[in-house]
């Protein structure tokens, strides 16, 4: 793949659903077009994603994220290969991170290892006692650091050279990584993640739901053990990543193999990974109808091509107008700016959008050639 960047529009059917509330327990929603759609975050969808069964199955293990000092203490001592590691070592690592204790921020635990394995050598080449590693520990900061210049000195070795092997986690080559000081390095994300919304106009229906009481049913007390409310809807929603090939090559190393077989991966995740909000209750469990790839020199979304409100009748439904709309809107855009682009689309639907493939697997094989 020789395009720099790779843009991917998914078209993806909701049942009715409640994929993604605010802080009202409301469905997230956005106006657009002058009309309130459906919205599912980027936040939400890279969480889902990356803690997916086929991410690992696809990339291995993610970073972990956390803003709890304590919580990854007891995270890394609940996998053995940190045995090894004394609690003083771990914590001079930690706290000389340069991570903020404040904010929720992503670990690479392979990294984490080698670096902790340099600190370790350090230590037992100089015999340091565990009482003076805690100490120098609590003292540790990412200005500063362990106040021990050799112990400093095998940790931004360890940390440099890591970098230079590129980064281990495909979610942070993705998505990036932000380190204000300290040891780690800041990554950015190769990767631009739209919010998805609806291709259409969407006002929430509202479920007055009861629990009803077993115990005192049977005691001929009338009324719900719990009454509530739960907002839900359906829709089509319209997904778009735009994921810059050059900069997660660079994050990956310079492998350009691992960056297109990373960017392949996503895709996949992109078309069949949902959220999993209220899924117990409402079970939405979609496949995208429709995923176009696009390998291009630019970014460039499709979301204009819903500015104007899909609209269906019974039984054309939503799907088929929305697929319509993108593909018009796609056409005027590629010939009116005369975009140099290549494309393939796998739609499980009649769509006009070219070149054609017959599977979402032989779509991921164009992307890779």
């Amino acid at each position: 793949m020789d395009r720099r960047f790779l843009n991917l529009h998914v078209l993806i059917s909701h049942s009715p659903s409640c994929l993604n509330r605010d802080d009202m327990n409301m469905q997230k929603s956005a106006r657009f077009g002058g009309v309130r759609r459906v919205r599912v975050s980027s936040q939400c969808l890279k969480r889902v994603i990356r803690r997916s069964d086929k991410y690992r199955e696809l990339f291995g293990d993610p970073s972990v994220r956390t803003r709890n000092n304590e919580a990854l203490m007891g995270y890394l001592r609940s996998i053995p290969r940190f045995d090894r590691f004394s609690d003083g070592e771990l914590k001079l690592v930690i706290n000389s991170s340069g991570m903020q204790n404040s904010v929720v921020t992503p670990w690479m635990i392979d990294e984490f290892e080698s670096i902790v394995e340099a600190v370790h050598s350090a230590i037992v080449e100089k015999n340091t006692p565990e009482d003076k590693i805690l100490k120098m520990a609590d003292k540790a900061s990412p200005k500063n650091k362990t106040g021990d210049k050799d112990i400093d000195k095998a940790m931004e070795k360890a940390a440099d050279e890591f970098k230079k092997a590129g980064v281990s986690c495909a979610d942070i080559a993705l998505s990036g990584r932000m380190c204000a000081s300290g040891i780690l390095d800041s990554v950015e994300g190769a990767m631009s993640l739209s919010h998805s919304i609806t291709t259409h106009a969407m006002e929430a229906e509202i479920d007055w739901f009861t629990a009803m009481d077993d115990l005192t049913c049977e005691t001929e007390e009338t009324g719900a053990g719990h009454l509530n409310t739960q907002e839900f809807g359906s829709g089509v929603f319209y997904r778009y990543a735009s994921i810059n090939m050059d900069l997660l090559e660079k994050n990956l190393g310079g492998d350009k193999e691992r960056a297109i077989d990373t960017a392949a991966g996503f895709t996949e995740l992109l078309s069949t990974v949902v959220p999993t909000g209220k899924q117990k209750s409402f079970a939405s469990y979609s496949l995208a109808d429709l995923v176009l790839a696009v390998k291009s020199d630019i970014p460039v979304s499709l979301h204009n091509a819903f500015e104007r409100p899909v609209s269906g009748d019974r039984r054309s439904g939503l799907m088929d107008p929305s697929i319509k709309a993108l593909s018009g809107y796609r056409d005027l855009v590629h010939s009116g700016y005369g975009l140099d682009e290549e494309s393939a689309v796998f739609s499980i639907r009649d769509t006009s959008l070219t070149e054609r493939v017959g599977s979402l697997k032989e779509l991921l094989e164009w992307i890779k050639e």
